[in-house]
């Protein structure tokens, strides 16, 4: 159930503006979530994808990967990087419930 309340909870959004609205709340585009995009190499800064790269990539889970590259740098999207997306999407569609890339102490963002 909880893959579930994941997946609906972000695909459920509605974009207006610069929000993505989930019912009675609504977040910024680019608020971070506690997920680390993979950067290769010792002593990178930690960066983390936000809710609307994740909402994209759902909304777009079914096209290949470069073509959805292209769709999100034609809207101004991040992209979710390929070395990202299985697990990711795993953790997104509860394959999985929990991935090595979730930050438990990243400080949460609420826009």
């Amino acid at each position: 159930k909880q893959w579930y309340q994941r997946r609906v909870a972000i695909t459920a959004g509605t974009e207006k503006g610069d929000q993505i609205i989930f019912g009675e709340f609504s977040y910024l585009k680019n608020v971070k979530t506690n997920y680390m995009v993979y950067k290769a190499g010792e002593g990178n800064a930690k960066d983390y994808y936000t809710l609307e790269a994740l909402h994209f990539l759902l909304k777009n889970v079914s096209i290949p990967h470069p073509i959805y590259v292209q769709k999100a740098a034609a809207a101004k999207v991040p992209v979710v990087n390929r070395v990202d997306r299985k697990a990711l999407l795993a953790y997104l569609n509860g394959d999985t419930d929990t991935s090595a890339s979730i930050d438990k102490s990243a400080p949460l963002e609420l826009g």
